[in-house]
């Protein structure tokens, strides 16, 4: 597993390459509009991996991709949350300033 930390307003392209990188390269990878950068899929393409990634309201010149396999995404991400959801414990928090039981 890797992961790269980085600011909230930076752009997720530049993480991606490197997180990439060194891992074989995809038939296909699934991203979502953050991903949306000439660049970045020409660098997917050089790899010989196709861009699954819907473009940006205001990109001029759209680039295709094939929105039935951007579906599935859905599927991976939901597949994912349910995992990190059974591993993780339940919280459970007392509201401020109570110390008995609310009543009925």
């Amino acid at each position: 597993m890797r992961f790269l930390l980085s600011g909230g307003q930076c752009f997720d392209g530049k993480a991606a390459g490197p997180l990439l990188k060194p891992l074989p390269p995809a038939k296909k990878l699934l991203a979502d509009k953050a991903y949306d950068c000439a660049a970045f899929r020409d660098w997917l393409a050089r790899r010989g991996t196709t861009p699954v990634i819907p473009n940006k309201i205001n990109r001029r010149k759209p680039f295709p991709y094939n929105k039935r396999a951007y579906r599935h995404r859905n599927k991976i991400e939901r597949s994912a949350a349910s995992r990190t959801r059974a591993a993780s414990l339940p919280v459970t928090a007392k509201a401020p300033g109570t110390s008995s039981a609310p009543s009925a």
